[in-house]
């Protein structure tokens, strides 16, 4: 039991969720969510879906810069849909979408964990460096 307390406080210390709260704020920051957007190659044929879908983009790239300035860090990425509701920018399906594309891309990759209970934890992939 107290390696699974131990297992859990580091996971929770190096463990960054994703927030679907942030917008980019300059150029540099427009172009690179843009691209980013595009290497996931998800349907561009509805634009509100694409704004929103642009917002969970950009919450990655800051909860991924966050992970990564952390010795093992993870971005925990929920897949209740409950979890979502407190972010009126996008809904679970966009996330799903969009956390899709990033396994498929090769951005992310899902941890398994030994801890019962807890899933969610992606790991930076090859292109996300």
């Amino acid at each position: 039991m107290d390696a699974n307390i131990d297992r859990l406080q580091s996971l929770r210390n190096d463990t960054v969720p994703l927030r679907p709260v942030y917008e980019p704020y300059n150029t540099a920051a427009i172009t690179l969510v843009d691209l980013v957007h595009q290497a996931l190659d998800l349907a561009t044929d509805r634009p509100t879906s694409v704004e929103k879908q642009k917002v969970v983009v950009c919450a990655f790239l800051a909860a991924a810069q966050r992970a990564f300035s952390k010795e093992d860090g993870a971005v925990a990425i929920s897949s209740k849909a409950e979890y979502w509701s407190h972010y009126p920018l996008v809904g679970v399906d966009i996330i799903k979408q969009v956390t899709k594309a990033l396994v498929t891309g090769d951005f992310i990759s899902r941890l398994r964990t030994q801890v019962v209970g807890l899933s969610g934890l992606m790991k930076m992939g090859n292109n996300a460096a």
